[in-house]
């Protein structure tokens, strides 16, 4: 039986089969290597309480397949958002239909990575935004700075970070009022002129006076 061979390679093309029987889905549930139950946990014909039980498998890859898929349970949801590994929860962060208690959960996660995720979200309510685009992490006030949908004020703050990552993600943004522009060319030095008087959204008016400065 193929589930028995030794090589991984073919157990994981089993893995990859649809509407395997029963006895086959529990040998490979079982199986020694985390790449064929990683590859079962995408298997879209999963059975849905296999999908329970690999959701609780001691790899955090196949934790993290199984997070990836589509139309999870809610409880299932709630589970691996909780998960003790932080690239589960970066997954379920992702997830479009996040339950708005756990979106708020996760904002306030200990690992920068799930909190940029949530950062990125669409619809994020202001003040996840605002408390977001003063977060400690690099990694996450540049995903805010990253947002089509920000407020003025919010590029205004982000155009004077530390961090120059983050200024540049504001400086790549379209629409800039021209006090963020100058700031971004000559107090805080993020860009060369050349970067906004070679862009078309950029005004006439203020290229020229760019033009003056560079």
């Amino acid at each position: 039986m193929f589930t028995r061979d030794k090589t991984i390679e073919i157990r994981c093309i089993v893995a990859k089969k649809e509407r395997l029987g029963l006895g086959v889905l529990f040998h490979l549930l079982g199986d020694s290597s985390w790449n064929v139950r990683e590859t079962l946990a995408k298997n879209p014909w999963l059975p849905g309480f296999l999908v329970w039980k690999l959701a609780c498998d001691s790899d955090p890859c196949v934790r993290h397949s199984i997070a990836a898929r589509l139309n999870l349970p809610e409880g299932l949801v709630r589970k691996l958002a909780a998960d003790w590994d932080e690239s589960v929860r970066q997954v379920i962060a992702q997830r479009s239909n996040l339950p708005e208690d756990l979106v708020y959960k996760l904002a306030e996660d200990k690992a920068s990575s799930v909190r940029s995720r949530i950062a990125a979200r669409s619809n994020l309510p202001e003040e996840w935004v605002d408390k977001l685009a003063a977060d400690w992490a690099t990694s996450v006030r540049r995903s805010i700075a990253e947002r089509p949908d920000l407020r003025e004020d919010v590029v205004k703050m982000l155009s004077e970070d530390k961090d120059v990552l983050v200024r540049r993600s504001i400086a790549a943004r379209e629409g800039l009022p021209e006090a963020v522009i100058i700031s971004l060319v000559l107090e805080t030095e993020t860009v060369p002129a050349i970067f906004f008087i070679d862009r078309e959204d950029i005004p006439k008016d203020i290229k020229a006076k760019l033009a003056l400065l560079s």
